[in-house]
């Protein structure tokens, strides 16, 4: 009877190891989802943009379109990721994270490397500088290729000052 069992699950792809579910209740997939795919999306006040993201169904990848979702205040939206584990390509839901006092987000996003690879770099909560401001990672167009520009931290611009006739003027420092 165990051997009719095996025999039925492994004719199914159970025991074929290539979907599964972790731990956490994530799925679990053995063959490397594709390369992110390249969109384009714009900033819209009051909402964030869920990034698409390839998803196992069945025996073949799919890819899920991005969405925008509208801003929740005191909150950071988490992006979801796969995460290569040895081998297991493990889904990582996206979600709202509280914003930490003191504390700035940096967005995780997909770096090339290589021949075309693409590495997730995972968010990272980093401690408030003070007289300076973070600026976000974003992809900018460089040389016909879309590439990512880091994000970084900057000087915060002091406020214009204005002249006994009411003109501006730049400070000097």
């Amino acid at each position: 009877m165990a051997g009719l069992i095996a025999g039925s699950l492994s004719a199914v792809g159970c025991v074929g190891r290539t979907y599964g579910y972790g731990a956490t209740g994530g799925a679990v997939v053995y063959t490397a989802p594709p390369p992110p795919v390249d969109y384009y999306y714009d900033y819209r006040p009051g909402y964030v943009f869920v990034q698409g993201h390839w998803f196992w169904d069945r025996n073949d990848w799919r890819w899920r379109q991005g969405r925008y979702v509208r801003e929740r205040p005191g909150y950071v939206y988490q992006q979801g990721y796969w995460d290569n584990r040895g081998g297991r390509h493990v889904w990582i839901d996206g979600g709202w994270q509280r914003q930490r006092p003191g504390y700035v987000y940096q967005q995780g996003y997909w770096d090339r490397r290589g021949n075309g690879g693409h590495v997730w770099v995972r968010p990272q909560w980093h401690r408030q500088r003070d007289g300076q401001v973070y600026v976000q990672g974003r992809w900018v167009e460089r040389d016909g290729r879309r590439v990512y520009q880091q994000g970084h931290w900057r000087g915060r611009e002091r406020p214009p000052v204005r002249d006994h006739r009411g003109e501006v003027r730049r400070r000097r420092y």
